[in-house]
């Protein structure tokens, strides 16, 4: 409930950084486009140098507390605000921001009192950054949406793996009406990050987070003009290498990339990387 520049209970996050054995305030992040009782702060999330905050009750063109998500990157010694994350078909009170979560260049934003078929059954909404832009992936909502659900009140992420709560799911446990609930979901497969094609959605590659089985990806970009990168997966540990053939037959280059353990490649820090040449 942070006063900023005059204007009450805006909201504010602090940065803090270790300096030997203390902990020492780096920086104190508020909003550029602060307002009245937004709850800037409701939510945080960071990753290398990534920071989201969430403010679930921010006015926006989509209506009074549709809520928003903000981004800061470093700027020097302090934090800068890069960007301002609202969903598309966003509306009134849907609190967008409520929760957040993020591996850095993927965000999570959740939604819970949005009207998916009922009530405040909530949504999560993916943004991924290309080149310093923030793109709106995918929306998901449970499959068992329902009244008052509140799908997307917290988030959190490691790796390929998200996971969401509600918190008012229908406990089915004796004695008990309401009570909350986690859903699993892979980051690439449920919410379409990182952003380039793989394969459709119904071809899962992964079984609760674990890669089930070797499989090649669309290059992205593509075309592309001069540089490519060539995402894969790898189900067991194994040498990998990359031959590519001109329209002729013709072997032009090969990548040879050693020995790599199971896992996910689908990024531009990890997956093969050719320059055309």
């Amino acid at each position: 409930q942070h006063t900023h520049s005059g204007v009450r209970f805006t909201g504010a996050a602090y940065v803090f950084v270790q300096q030997g054995e203390t902990w020492v305030q780096q920086a104190k992040l508020t909003a550029d486009d602060a307002a009245q009782s937004d709850r800037f702060g409701h939510a945080v999330a960071m990753n290398g140098d990534t920071i989201v905050v969430g403010a679930p009750l921010h006015d926006t063109d989509a209506g009074k507390d549709a809520g928003t998500a903000y981004i800061f990157v470093p700027d020097g010694d302090t934090w800068k605000q890069q960007a301002q994350l609202m969903a598309e078909k966003a509306g009134p009170a849907n609190q967008l921001g409520f929760g957040v979560a993020t591996t850095g260049n993927i965000v999570i934003v959740g939604t819970p009192a949005r009207d998916e078929g009922a009530r405040a059954s909530g949504a999560a909404y993916s943004f991924v950054r290309v080149d310093g832009v923030w793109e709106e992936k995918e929306k998901v909502v449970p499959k068992d949406g329902a009244r008052d659900l509140k799908f997307g009140s917290s988030i959190g992420m490691s790796g390929d793996g998200v996971v969401i709560s509600s918190h008012a799911a229908v406990n089915e446990g004796p004695g008990f009406a309401l009570g909350t609930a986690a859903y699993i979901y892979n980051s690439i497969e449920d919410f379409g990050t990182p952003p380039f094609a793989v394969e459709p959605f119904g071809l899962r590659l992964t079984t609760l987070g674990q890669v089930k089985r070797t499989a090649l990806l669309q290059n992205f970009p593509n075309p592309f003009n001069p540089e490519t990168w060539l995402p894969y997966r790898l189900a067991t540990q194994a040498d990998v290498s990359f031959r590519i053939y001109n329209v002729q037959g013709q072997l032009t280059r090969e990548l040879d990339l050693g020995t790599q353990k199971a896992s996910g490649y689908l990024t531009r820090e990890t997956a093969a990387y050719w320059d055309g040449r």
